[in-house]
């Protein structure tokens, strides 16, 4: 009987033969341990009969599956990482590009992964503010920039991302936006907002550019209780719930 464990890729990361020829009659129970420095995320068992080469027999199965070790999210993301150094080296930066990407969804909260993908962004000649929130990118009808010292971001990308729920008052022009327990209530062109009720008082206002309300980012997020990280060297900002 051989036993053969595959990682989360597909690759073959350890295997292990019985030592032993046994018969399907006086076959009862057959152990086998599959040592690997890689995360096992799948066993497969199969059998070689004579001088055949080995077929797999569904009558087979894993009695222990808690015995085999899973891959996390952050030792696939890590995979991921190391993947993209090679599709660099071999010059496809936008595929480099896209593995970090996955790579993100899956450690979401890595800042060091945003570092990485926001120089392979460089790279690839995208410049400027990245924002990514719950480790994916929302889709901008502006981009994020830097204004009086505050990243300002559009309102609605953040809004929808965090899944919060907008009420937008034209006579006032003002925007009310909730999210759980938390409610916070902007105005255009003004530095006073509230959050729950209580005056607070903005280093950058809201602002409307190019027909989509700005705000600023850290303060929205964290008065919605969303965990915010600045990336200094490559301008991220990483948004968490």
């Amino acid at each position: 009987v051989l036993a053969t464990g595959y990682d989360w890729q597909g690759k073959e990361v350890a295997s292990q033969r019985s030592s032993y020829p046994v018969s399907s009659q006086e076959m009862k129970t057959i152990e086998l341990r599959l040592d690997s420095s890689t995360a096992i995320d799948r066993v497969e068992l199969s059998t070689s009969i004579g001088d055949r080469e080995a077929q797999e027999v569904p009558d087979i199965r894993v009695v222990k599956e808690t015995a085999v070790p899973k891959s996390t999210g952050k030792e696939k993301a890590a995979d991921l990482s190391a993947s993209a150094d090679g599709l660099v080296a071999s010059g496809k930066v936008d595929d480099a590009v896209a593995a970090m990407k996955e790579a993100v969804k899956l450690d979401a909260k890595n800042l060091g992964l945003y570092k990485k993908l926001g120089k392979l962004y460089e790279l690839a000649g995208k410049t400027g503010v990245k924002l990514y929130v719950n480790g994916e990118e929302p889709t901008f009808e502006v981009a994020p920039f830097i204004r009086g010292g505050s990243t300002l971001v559009p309102f609605r990308a953040i809004a929808e991302a965090l899944k919060a729920t907008v009420n937008w008052n034209p006579d006032e022009r003002s925007v009310t936006v909730t999210r759980g327990d938390s409610t916070v209530k902007l105005y255009i062109d003004s530095v006073t907002a509230y959050v729950n009720g209580k005056e607070v008082t903005l280093e950058v206002p809201a602002s409307i550019e190019n027909g989509s309300m700005i705000v600023p980012v850290r303060f929205v997020s964290e008065a919605l209780n969303a965990n915010v990280q600045w990336e200094a060297e490559t301008q991220f900002v990483v948004i968490n719930q």
